[in-house]
Protein backbone atom coordinates (compact mmCIF):
# COMPACT_ATOMS: atom_id res chain seq x y z
CA UNK A 1 0.00 0.00 0.00
CA UNK A 2 2.81 2.41 0.87
CA UNK A 3 4.53 1.82 -2.48
CA UNK A 4 1.25 2.43 -4.32
CA UNK A 5 0.78 5.69 -2.43
CA UNK A 6 4.26 6.79 -3.50
CA UNK A 7 3.47 5.95 -7.12
CA UNK A 8 0.22 7.92 -7.03
CA UNK A 9 2.03 10.88 -5.51
CA UNK A 10 4.47 10.94 -8.43
CA UNK A 11 1.93 10.36 -11.19
CA UNK A 12 1.34 13.40 -13.38
CA UNK A 13 -2.00 15.19 -13.18
CA UNK A 14 -3.66 17.75 -15.44
CA UNK A 15 -3.87 21.29 -14.11
CA UNK A 16 -7.10 22.31 -12.39
CA UNK A 17 -7.82 25.07 -14.93
CA UNK A 18 -7.80 22.55 -17.81
CA UNK A 19 -10.96 20.75 -18.87
CA UNK A 20 -10.01 19.44 -22.32
CA UNK A 21 -12.09 22.00 -24.19
CA UNK A 22 -10.81 24.03 -27.14
CA UNK A 23 -10.39 27.04 -24.82
CA UNK A 24 -8.75 25.08 -21.99
CA UNK A 25 -6.88 22.12 -23.50
CA UNK A 26 -4.98 19.66 -21.36
CA UNK A 27 -1.38 20.94 -21.52
CA UNK A 28 1.48 18.48 -21.89
CA UNK A 29 4.88 19.88 -20.95
CA UNK A 30 6.72 16.82 -19.57
CA UNK A 31 7.31 13.17 -20.47
CA UNK A 32 5.26 12.23 -17.41
CA UNK A 33 2.22 14.09 -18.71
CA UNK A 34 2.54 12.38 -22.09
CA UNK A 35 2.93 9.00 -20.40
CA UNK A 36 -0.29 9.72 -18.47
CA UNK A 37 -2.16 10.28 -21.76
CA UNK A 38 -0.58 7.14 -23.23
CA UNK A 39 -1.73 5.04 -20.30
CA UNK A 40 -5.27 6.44 -20.37
CA UNK A 41 -5.72 5.72 -24.09
CA UNK A 42 -4.17 2.25 -23.79
CA UNK A 43 -6.70 1.52 -21.03
CA UNK A 44 -9.62 2.43 -23.30
CA UNK A 45 -10.21 6.15 -22.70
CA UNK A 46 -10.42 7.46 -26.27
CA UNK A 47 -10.62 11.13 -25.15
CA UNK A 48 -13.10 11.64 -27.99
CA UNK A 49 -13.46 15.33 -28.86
CA UNK A 50 -11.05 16.42 -26.11
CA UNK A 51 -8.15 18.80 -26.73
CA UNK A 52 -4.49 18.38 -25.80
CA UNK A 53 -1.65 20.82 -26.42
CA UNK A 54 2.09 20.23 -26.25
CA UNK A 55 3.76 23.23 -24.61
CA UNK A 56 7.44 22.19 -24.53
CA UNK A 57 10.10 20.22 -26.39
CA UNK A 58 11.30 17.05 -24.66
CA UNK A 59 12.63 13.51 -25.08
CA UNK A 60 10.09 10.71 -24.81
CA UNK A 61 10.92 7.03 -24.39
CA UNK A 62 7.61 5.97 -22.86
CA UNK A 63 4.82 3.81 -24.22
CA UNK A 64 2.93 4.81 -27.39
CA UNK A 65 -0.33 6.70 -26.96
CA UNK A 66 -2.76 3.80 -27.19
CA UNK A 67 -2.87 0.34 -28.74
CA UNK A 68 -4.15 -1.17 -31.97
CA UNK A 69 -7.93 -1.80 -31.75
CA UNK A 70 -8.21 -1.63 -27.95
CA UNK A 71 -6.62 1.78 -27.31
CA UNK A 72 -7.85 4.18 -30.00
CA UNK A 73 -7.16 7.93 -29.74
CA UNK A 74 -10.10 10.09 -30.87
CA UNK A 75 -9.07 13.49 -29.55
CA UNK A 76 -7.32 16.60 -30.88
CA UNK A 77 -3.58 16.80 -30.27
CA UNK A 78 -1.92 20.13 -31.07
CA UNK A 79 1.87 19.99 -30.99
CA UNK A 80 2.06 23.77 -30.77
CA UNK A 81 5.10 23.75 -33.06
CA UNK A 82 7.10 21.75 -30.49
CA UNK A 83 9.36 18.73 -30.96
CA UNK A 84 9.17 15.27 -29.41
CA UNK A 85 12.41 13.34 -29.63
CA UNK A 86 11.11 9.79 -29.39
CA UNK A 87 12.50 6.30 -29.05
CA UNK A 88 9.67 3.86 -29.79
CA UNK A 89 10.64 0.27 -30.52
CA UNK A 90 7.79 -1.98 -29.45
CA UNK A 91 8.22 -4.88 -31.85
CA UNK A 92 4.47 -4.59 -32.46
CA UNK A 93 2.17 -3.77 -35.36
CA UNK A 94 1.29 -0.07 -35.58
CA UNK A 95 4.37 1.00 -33.62
CA UNK A 96 4.04 4.80 -33.73
CA UNK A 97 3.50 7.71 -31.38
CA UNK A 98 -0.24 7.07 -31.91
CA UNK A 99 -0.77 3.41 -32.91
CA UNK A 100 -4.47 3.77 -33.83
CA UNK A 101 -6.64 6.87 -34.37
CA UNK A 102 -10.24 7.48 -35.41
CA UNK A 103 -11.96 10.87 -35.85
CA UNK A 104 -8.77 12.42 -34.46
CA UNK A 105 -6.72 15.49 -35.34
CA UNK A 106 -2.95 15.66 -34.86
CA UNK A 107 -1.32 18.91 -35.94
CA UNK A 108 1.64 21.27 -35.59
CA UNK A 109 3.99 18.56 -34.32
CA UNK A 110 7.62 17.66 -35.05
CA UNK A 111 8.99 14.16 -34.41
CA UNK A 112 12.69 13.31 -34.21
CA UNK A 113 14.49 10.20 -33.00
CA UNK A 114 13.53 6.68 -34.10
CA UNK A 115 10.43 4.51 -34.44
CA UNK A 116 10.55 0.78 -35.19
CA UNK A 117 8.01 -2.03 -35.33
CA UNK A 118 6.62 -4.74 -37.56
CA UNK A 119 3.73 -3.75 -39.87
CA UNK A 120 1.73 -0.50 -40.26
CA UNK A 121 4.48 1.58 -38.70
CA UNK A 122 4.30 5.38 -39.03
CA UNK A 123 6.26 8.36 -37.85
CA UNK A 124 3.14 9.78 -36.18
CA UNK A 125 0.25 7.28 -36.61
CA UNK A 126 0.25 3.56 -37.34
CA UNK A 127 -3.38 3.14 -38.49
CA UNK A 128 -5.24 6.40 -39.15
CA UNK A 129 -8.92 5.62 -39.71
CA UNK A 130 -12.38 7.27 -39.85
CA UNK A 131 -11.62 10.84 -40.92
CA UNK A 132 -8.42 11.29 -38.97
CA UNK A 133 -6.55 14.47 -39.95
CA UNK A 134 -2.77 14.83 -39.64
CA UNK A 135 -1.83 18.39 -40.58
CA UNK A 136 1.29 20.57 -40.53
CA UNK A 137 3.60 17.95 -39.04
CA UNK A 138 7.30 17.30 -39.60
CA UNK A 139 8.97 13.91 -39.23
CA UNK A 140 12.76 13.93 -39.06
CA UNK A 141 12.89 10.56 -37.27
CA UNK A 142 13.94 7.26 -38.81
CA UNK A 143 10.91 5.01 -39.34
CA UNK A 144 11.62 1.29 -39.68
CA UNK A 145 9.37 -1.74 -40.16
CA UNK A 146 10.10 -5.41 -40.59
CA UNK A 147 6.88 -6.09 -42.52
CA UNK A 148 4.33 -4.21 -44.69
CA UNK A 149 2.66 -0.76 -44.69
CA UNK A 150 5.41 1.52 -43.41
CA UNK A 151 5.21 5.30 -43.88
CA UNK A 152 7.01 8.44 -42.81
CA UNK A 153 3.85 9.96 -41.31
CA UNK A 154 1.27 7.13 -41.36
CA UNK A 155 1.60 3.39 -41.90
CA UNK A 156 -1.97 2.90 -43.19
CA UNK A 157 -4.25 5.82 -44.08
CA UNK A 158 -7.84 4.61 -44.20
CA UNK A 159 -11.51 5.55 -44.03
CA UNK A 160 -11.59 9.08 -45.44
CA UNK A 161 -8.54 10.25 -43.52
CA UNK A 162 -6.12 12.99 -44.63
CA UNK A 163 -2.43 13.83 -44.33
CA UNK A 164 -1.83 17.46 -45.33
CA UNK A 165 0.98 20.03 -45.20
CA UNK A 166 3.48 17.54 -43.79
CA UNK A 167 7.20 17.04 -44.43
CA UNK A 168 9.35 13.94 -44.00
CA UNK A 169 13.14 14.28 -43.86
CA UNK A 170 13.95 11.01 -42.10
CA UNK A 171 14.67 7.62 -43.69
CA UNK A 172 11.68 5.28 -44.10
CA UNK A 173 12.49 1.61 -44.58
CA UNK A 174 11.13 -1.93 -44.41
CA UNK A 175 12.35 -5.40 -45.27
CA UNK A 176 9.15 -6.18 -47.18
CA UNK A 177 6.67 -4.20 -49.29
CA UNK A 178 4.25 -1.24 -49.37
CA UNK A 179 6.62 1.45 -48.10
CA UNK A 180 5.94 5.15 -48.62
CA UNK A 181 7.86 8.29 -47.79
CA UNK A 182 4.69 9.85 -46.35
CA UNK A 183 2.07 7.05 -46.22
CA UNK A 184 2.73 3.33 -46.50
CA UNK A 185 -0.73 2.23 -47.73
CA UNK A 186 -3.22 4.81 -49.01
CA UNK A 187 -6.64 3.24 -48.73
CA UNK A 188 -10.38 3.92 -48.92
CA UNK A 189 -11.26 7.53 -49.84
CA UNK A 190 -8.18 8.97 -48.15
CA UNK A 191 -5.93 11.83 -49.25
CA UNK A 192 -2.34 13.06 -49.16
CA UNK A 193 -2.21 16.80 -49.91
CA UNK A 194 0.61 19.39 -49.95
CA UNK A 195 3.28 17.06 -48.56
CA UNK A 196 7.04 16.89 -49.15
CA UNK A 197 9.44 13.99 -48.71
CA UNK A 198 13.23 14.50 -48.84
CA UNK A 199 14.60 11.46 -46.98
CA UNK A 200 15.36 8.01 -48.39
CA UNK A 201 12.55 5.47 -48.89
CA UNK A 202 13.70 1.85 -48.94
CA UNK A 203 11.73 -1.39 -49.26
CA UNK A 204 11.45 -4.71 -51.02
CA UNK A 205 8.60 -3.88 -53.42
CA UNK A 206 5.77 -1.35 -53.88
CA UNK A 207 7.95 1.54 -52.74
CA UNK A 208 6.95 5.16 -53.39
CA UNK A 209 8.27 8.58 -52.51
CA UNK A 210 4.80 9.61 -51.28
CA UNK A 211 2.94 6.29 -50.89
CA UNK A 212 3.82 2.67 -51.47
CA UNK A 213 0.39 1.59 -52.70
CA UNK A 214 -3.10 3.00 -53.29
CA UNK A 215 -6.19 0.81 -53.08
CA UNK A 216 -9.94 1.03 -53.52
CA UNK A 217 -11.78 4.17 -54.59
CA UNK A 218 -11.37 7.95 -54.48
CA UNK A 219 -7.85 8.06 -53.08
CA UNK A 220 -5.98 11.28 -53.87
CA UNK A 221 -2.38 12.51 -53.96
CA UNK A 222 -2.30 16.24 -54.73
CA UNK A 223 0.39 18.96 -54.74
CA UNK A 224 3.06 16.70 -53.27
CA UNK A 225 6.81 16.61 -53.95
CA UNK A 226 9.33 13.80 -53.62
CA UNK A 227 13.05 14.65 -53.59
CA UNK A 228 14.70 11.75 -51.74
CA UNK A 229 15.83 8.47 -53.27
CA UNK A 230 13.42 5.53 -53.66
CA UNK A 231 14.93 2.04 -53.57
CA UNK A 232 13.36 -1.40 -53.98
CA UNK A 233 13.37 -4.60 -56.01
CA UNK A 234 10.14 -3.91 -57.93
CA UNK A 235 7.24 -1.45 -58.35
CA UNK A 236 9.15 1.66 -57.29
CA UNK A 237 8.08 5.21 -58.10
CA UNK A 238 8.95 8.75 -57.12
CA UNK A 239 5.33 9.42 -56.12
CA UNK A 240 3.64 6.00 -55.85
CA UNK A 241 4.94 2.45 -56.02
CA UNK A 242 1.86 0.47 -57.08
CA UNK A 243 -1.71 1.15 -58.19
CA UNK A 244 -3.39 -2.29 -58.42
CA UNK A 245 -5.51 -3.14 -61.45
CA UNK A 246 -8.77 -3.13 -59.46
CA UNK A 247 -8.54 0.49 -58.27
CA UNK A 248 -11.71 2.22 -59.48
CA UNK A 249 -10.88 5.87 -58.87
CA UNK A 250 -7.49 7.38 -58.06
CA UNK A 251 -6.34 10.98 -58.56
CA UNK A 252 -2.80 12.31 -59.02
CA UNK A 253 -2.76 16.10 -59.35
CA UNK A 254 0.15 18.60 -59.55
CA UNK A 255 2.84 16.40 -58.02
CA UNK A 256 6.63 16.70 -58.44
CA UNK A 257 9.19 13.92 -58.49
CA UNK A 258 12.78 15.21 -58.59
CA UNK A 259 15.86 13.03 -58.16
CA UNK A 260 19.02 14.69 -59.52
Amino acid sequence: SGDNDKFRAKEAVYDTDEDGSADAPYKIQTPEKLAKLAKEVANGNTHAGEYFKLTANFDYEGAPIGKLNTGIFKGIFDGGGHTLNVNINTGDACASLFPHTEDATIKNLEITGSIAGTESVGGIVGLANRNTLIDNCHVAASVTGSSVNVGGVVGMLYGGSTVSNCRVDGTVSSDLFTVGGVVGWLHGDSRVINCVKTGETIGGANVGGITGQALWTSTVISNCASFGSVTGASNCGGIIGLIPFDVVSFTLFHNLNYHP
